[in-house]
This record gives C-alpha cells, structure tokens and sequence, in this order.
C-alpha cells in the first residue's frame, strides 16, 4: 500500500498485518472476493485492519458487496444479542431453535436477517425479564408485565410466543391491546410533554411555544401527528 512515512514505521504498520496477510496467502494463494473475505474474517475484523483493506479497494483488487456486508453487519448483530442474553440454559435452547426456524425462513427469501434480529432481541428481552423474577420459562403475567412496559414490543414477541406454545414449551397467549389503556397512556404522554414545554417557556426557551402548539393540538383537539405538523408550519409560515 502507498508509503508516505518513513521506513522504519512503514516496516512496523506492515507486520501489523503480516498474520493476516499469511492467512490470505495460506486460504487463497490470492486476494480472494469480498465475499469470502467477510465469510471469513467478517465485516468486524475488517474494520480493524481499515488501512489494508482501504488499500485493496482503491487499487480494485477487491470490490464491495454493500448487500453482503449488510447481512454480515446483521449477522454479527443477532450474535452479539444472544452473547449478551442472561438466560437460564433451557430457554436459550428454546431461543436457539426459534432462531434456527427463522434463518431456514431467510433461506427461503420468506424473513430479512433485519427482521431476524428484531425478534430475537425481544425474544431475548423478554427472557431477561423473566429471568428477574427467577422464572426459566414465561408465564403469561411476564408477558403481559412485558408488554405493559414496551409496548412496541408486541408484533414480535408474538412470534416468539407463539413459536412456544407451537412447540408445547409454554401455553402463553397475546391478547389485542386494550385500546383504553392504549389512549390512556397516549394521553400521559403528551401532557408530559406539555408540561416540559411549560418549563422550556420559562426558561424562555425560544422553540418552546412552537412545540407546545405541536402537542397542544394532539391533547385538546385529538389531531393526529401528521396534521398537527402541517398545522403548526402553516402558523409559522403565515
């Protein structure tokens, strides 16, 4: 790669890759396509060895697969949740063969490694909320306490629910949200916000009026979010 620095450190930035570079040699006995570079050492470890790797896509040697690189990045992603999950070994088996059901659906073009990735993390989520109160498997009070406070969480942890109950695991159910409860805590929300645009006025703040208006429409008048915007920039405009 381009040397523009003196040879002794040249020398020393050069051996930082030697290992991997004898590696490619050993592999391949050539630079090999991006896909098997990241098949192999994945998108992480390029990142580490950035200036090699800078090089061999400035001299084209290799070029990158932005769709493979994505789905490694993804990958790595789903990898490092279930690292980080703090569960009793019985439901990271439950969780492992729920994975394995999904990647065969990836296989098929039926599931995105995206879409993977979201309903591990709340199926991993959910099992750390279980393993709070010492369970190993949920009971339907988990779910329900789970879903109570993260609500956008029900879509997926449907799936992993239903995945358990399909397979005799656990008998848990999903229920409708309780559109009460739903318009209830909506309605908690943007008086709190209300009430910090209240202070941020006091403060003298000068976006705050702006922003009250904004949530002013939603909490007295039951305008939907995109329309309370239109309005607000009319008023601004006009």
């Amino acid at each position: 790669f381009p040397v523009t620095i003196g040879p002794a450190v040249a020398a020393m930035a050069i051996n930082k890759y030697a290992q991997l570079l004898q590696t490619v040699e050993s592999e391949w006995g050539q630079i090999p396509s991006y896909e098997q570079l990241v098949k192999y050492f994945s998108v992480a470890k390029i990142r580490r060895h950035k200036r090699l790797f800078d090089w061999l896509l400035d001299t084209k040697l290799v070029l990158v697969d932005s769709e493979i690189k994505k789905e490694n990045a993804e990958q790595n992603q789903i990898l490092q949740i279930l690292r980080n999950a703090k569960v009793s070994t019985q439901m990271a088996q439950a969780i492992g063969s729920f994975l394995e059901k999904l990647l065969l659906q990836n296989q098929n073009g039926q599931l995105t490694l995206r879409t993977i990735r979201l309903y591990i993390r709340t199926a991993t989520s959910l099992a750390n909320h279980c393993m709070i109160k010492k369970h190993i498997f949920p009971t339907q009070s988990d779910i329900d306490s789970f879903l109570e406070a993260f609500p956008g969480h029900r879509a997926s942890a449907y799936r992993f629910v239903t995945y358990l109950r399909t397979k005799a695991i656990c008998c848990l159910w999903i229920g409708k949200p309780s559109k009460t409860i739903a318009k209830s805590k909506h309605e908690a929300k943007l008086k709190k916000r209300l009430l910090m645009c209240l202070s941020k006025q006091k403060r003298g703040i000068s976006h705050a009026k702006i922003d009250w208006n904004y949530w002013a429409l939603q909490y007295f008048h039951g305008i939907d979010q995109k329309s309370s915007r239109k309005l607000v920039q009319s008023i601004r405009l006009s």
